[in-house]
């Protein structure tokens, strides 16, 4: 837009937003102004554009004029400040500026997720792991202004909109440094403009169940730094169950036996012992099952430790417990479950 001397057009142009509307108002200070808004304009992106105009009559040079854009949905202002020429008379014609007032990178999103165990037990099938990159948004479109076919100095320079994965790298790694083969990754486009991606890696069911820790890096060159997620298969618990001598045997036998189920943990690691009235047992008076894979689709472990101890010491009340030390155990690492002849006497 031309002006004279005594006027000048500014344009605020409002780009990359999503969904409508937004509000734009114009401070010109005391000067008499003009606005005008035209309608926006959604491009192929799902993202919406508009222009706003303000004419501004009287002493313009040496003023400040403020653009204020205020997007409700996503509870966003944002003001552009434009100041005049010390001397207008040097520029007879002033070209029509563009404050832009537009949505920045928007980093993504980045979750890991497992398939099912197969509940079969065999070595042979494999766990899929999926990188999911949800919420990616490219740069700036940006625009240049040319005035008389020339770049102007006082113009924003802009570059072309990229392709929505466009600079997306997603890489695959282990913790054991053995080679990943993921399948190639897909991408979908969304109604807000912005991009899923999904890479999908295959790996050995038994790496799975043994707790390799497996990594999926996302890098773009809007992101200050890459974005790391890990997953292995998640620590369980172990759940600890005490039986006491048969009735029958308890009458009749100078040793008598107690049984220590410890179930559904993960890894297999585990270390099981016992103690007599709180002091360590020999260990030829116990003895413990190696860990063995649970059935279904939980993959978790289990062993039983068993226990002989005398009549006599049972008939005392003398207390026994079963304990048991394992990683998924918070703070101490340590579960102790005791059970005696008369409980609580």
């Amino acid at each position: 837009a031309t002006a004279r001397a005594a006027s000048v057009t500014l344009g605020c142009l409002v780009k990359g937003y999503f969904p409508e509307p937004v509000s734009v108002t114009w401070d010109a200070g005391t000067l008499n102004s003009s606005t005008v808004t035209l309608p926006a304009v959604t491009l192929d992106t799902g993202l919406s554009t508009t222009v706003s105009q303000v004419t501004i009559s009287g002493a313009w040079a040496k003023q400040r004029f403020t653009c204020s854009v205020a997007h409700t949905p996503s509870a966003t202002h944002t003001n552009k400040t434009f100041q005049g020429e010390e001397d207008p008379s040097r520029r007879p014609l002033t070209p029509l500026l563009c404050l832009a007032c537009s949505v920045s990178f928007t980093p993504p999103a980045v979750r890991l997720f497992h398939s099912s165990c197969d509940p079969r037990e065999n070595d042979t099938y494999t766990v899929q792991l999926l990188c999911l990159i949800s919420g990616y948004t490219p740069g700036d479109i940006e625009v240049t202004w040319l005035v008389d076919g020339q770049k102007d100095p006082n113009m924003f320079s802009i570059t072309a909109q990229p392709r929505q994965e466009e600079g997306v790298s997603l890489v695959w790694s282990r913790d054991s440094g053995k080679p990943v083969d993921p399948d190639p990754w897909k991408s979908d486009k969304q109604f807000n403009a912005t991009v899923i991606i999904r890479s999908t890696l295959p790996v050995d069911a038994q790496d799975w169940i043994d707790g390799e820790i497996f990594k999926c890096t996302v890098t773009h060159p809007d992101l200050p730094t890459a974005i790391v997620r890990s997953i292995s298969k998640a620590q369980g618990e172990p759940q600890v169950h005490l039986f006491t001598p048969p009735e029958e045997d308890q009458g009749s036998r100078d040793q008598l036996t107690l049984t220590c189920l410890v179930q559904n943990f993960f890894p297999a690691d585990i270390f099981v012992d016992w103690l007599r009235n709180g002091q360590h047992m020999p260990s030829g008076q116990q003895s413990t099952t190696e860990p063995r894979l649970a059935g279904g689709s939980n993959q978790t472990y289990f062993v039983f430790s068993r226990l002989e101890v005398s009549r006599a010491d049972w008939e005392q009340n003398i207390p026994f417990t079963c304990r048991v030390v394992h990683e998924a155990v918070t703070d101490t690492r340590t579960l102790l479950k005791t059970v005696s002849k008369r409980p609580g006497k």
